[in-house]
């Protein structure tokens, strides 16, 4: 059962040392598979996660995901938005039309979660008006997760009114999970503990962290890809932000390695054409779930007090690998 494999995931990853065991998080995650799971979905199949920086959202959401074994997608909503407005949007004439790709495109009872859900205009605001009602008419569980209480979504935006209604169903009838905590909980363990990955001298391949990693043999490739195996990519950070590298090689990367290793991430490094691969590279990486290890010339304080030009979305994935990778150093580079 889906709800039995979530929490046994769940279970593992704190026994593993990459979460700490949380009630709050677990109930939301019993509560959220369960309802999921159901043979009939709810009038409002709606599931809205909402809560602080570091609280668990996509964690919780990504582990429903990966239980799931049903039809489902998921997207970051950034990549979602540009998919509807670039393939969707010039076949919708009218508000049917909107049942009509609901209907080609989801089964019923399929599971679409998108992460960091927000409307930023009011072309935004009008397709999720009528995505969402045609979305609840199919019968598609939509999972959603955002920083935002749902009485802020689009806050003093221009139209807002129009989208006042669906807020009241949502709120009325749809289901509405907080994580509101005071502690971010992948910065739990922020102690006097020297990490080896910060300001790093040395590679992964000349200290070992691969090799801890990954027992299989590893391959030199070239200088964008520094090494690899069935379990492991290393690449440099520079030359894999650099075009013509770009979001099909990602894609490859971040679904095809359990490990994906940085090196020499520099804090300082970016022009326009940089940042945005790497944003995309960090989006796809953390939705696809891969333990992700990064060298760099900054640590957690300097990155979070810096007033660099990176998506605050950006800047929170990355303090998390820079964590998760803190916790595993500490079990294993004893």
């Amino acid at each position: 059962m889906i709800k039995d494999n979530a929490l046994k995931a769940y279970d593992q990853m704190v026994n593993q040392g990459l979460l700490i065991d949380n009630s709050r998080q677990r109930f939301i995650l019993e509560d959220l598979s369960q309802r999921v799971s159901g043979w009939w979905p709810p009038s409002i199949p709606f599931f809205y996660l909402w809560g602080s920086v570091g609280s668990g959202k996509t964690t919780l959401v990504n582990i429903l995901y990966e239980c799931h074994r049903g039809k489902k997608q998921r997207w970051h909503y950034g990549d979602f938005i540009n998919h509807i407005s670039n393939d969707v949007l010039k076949n919708i004439i009218s508000p049917k039309d909107w049942f009509v790709f609901v209907k080609n495109n989801f089964k019923k009872r399929e599971l679409l979660c998108i992460d960091e859900w927000v409307i930023e205009d009011i072309a935004q605001l009008m397709i999720w008006r009528s995505l969402l009602q045609s979305l609840w008419k199919r019968g598609v569980y939509v999972v959603v997760t955002s920083n935002l209480d749902l009485d802020k979504v689009y806050l003093n935006g221009l139209g807002r009114e129009h989208f006042l209604p669906t807020i009241e169903v949502m709120k009325h009838h749809a289901f509405i999970y907080d994580l509101i905590d005071s502690v971010d909980y992948r910065q739990k363990e922020k102690i006097n503990f020297d990490s080896p990955f910060i300001r790093a001298r040395k590679d992964f391949l000349e200290n070992k962290i691969a090799q801890i990693l990954s027992h299989n043999p590893l391959q030199l490739v070239d200088d964008i890809i520094l090494c690899r195996n069935e379990d492991l990519l290393c690449i440099d950070f520079e030359k894999a932000i650099t075009p013509p590298i770009w979001r099909k090689d990602y894609i490859r990367w971040s679904s095809q390695y359990q490990y994906v290793l940085i090196n020499q991430v520099n804090i300082k490094l970016m022009n326009k054409n940089l940042l945005t691969n790497w944003v995309r590279l960090v989006d796809l990486l953390y939705d696809e779930g891969a333990f992700v290890f990064l060298t760099s010339d900054f640590s957690e304080v300097d990155l979070e007090s810096s007033c660099l030009q990176w998506p605050e979305r950006t800047k929170s994935r990355v303090l998390s690998w820079m964590q998760r990778q803190k916790i595993w150093a500490q079990q294993n580079l004893k």
